[in-house]
């Protein structure tokens, strides 16, 4: 290999390095044009668009916080007959604390402070040594096990941000 394609080369990676850094998807072509492998190409693609999420833009909303409610379809031991009834609200803070809360008349739920993390998917928030996983519904809505808060005959309570 020559002394012009060898710097071709390292020019094209450190612009792909680049690329990748800032969370561009073109990092992926530059790559495949300077001569890498189908496979190292894919997996750098895949990198850099996980390193372009940021949790706490996606969870965390200054002043807002998500509330959980379940679905109910008929009386139900909590009073409500019909629609959705509050039950819980979280809070994902910037420092990667969050705070759970239980709606009025339902104190019995689980409450306390915590901490979270989360991806493009999902968030993971440890209460008392209890992990909680939220799934990411779409931009405004996510779910969880209503278990896990303590909310009995349900099996899902819907987290949507206020």
């Amino acid at each position: 290999m020559d002394i012009k394609k060898i710097a071709t080369l390292g020019l094209a990676l450190a612009l792909a390095t680049s690329l990748a850094a800032c969370g561009s998807g073109s990092s992926a072509s530059t790559a495949t044009d300077a001569g890498s492998s189908t496979e190292a190409t894919a997996t750098d693609t895949t990198a850099s668009s996980d390193s372009g999420f940021d949790a706490v833009d996606f969870y965390y909303a200054d002043g807002s916080f998500w509330r959980g409610s379940v679905e109910t379809t008929e009386a139900t031991a909590y009073g409500t007959a019909g629609g959705t009834e509050a039950m819980e609200d979280i809070a994902f803070l910037e420092d990667g604390t969050c705070t759970l809360t239980p709606c009025s008349g339902h104190e019995d739920l689980l409450t306390g402070e915590g901490t979270w993390e989360g991806d493009a998917s999902s968030v993971t928030v440890t209460i008392d040594g209890a992990e909680i996983v939220f799934t990411a519904v779409d931009d405004n809505t996510l779910s969880a096990n209503a278990a896990d808060f303590g909310i009995e005959g349900f099996d899902v309570v819907t987290f949507v941000l206020y």
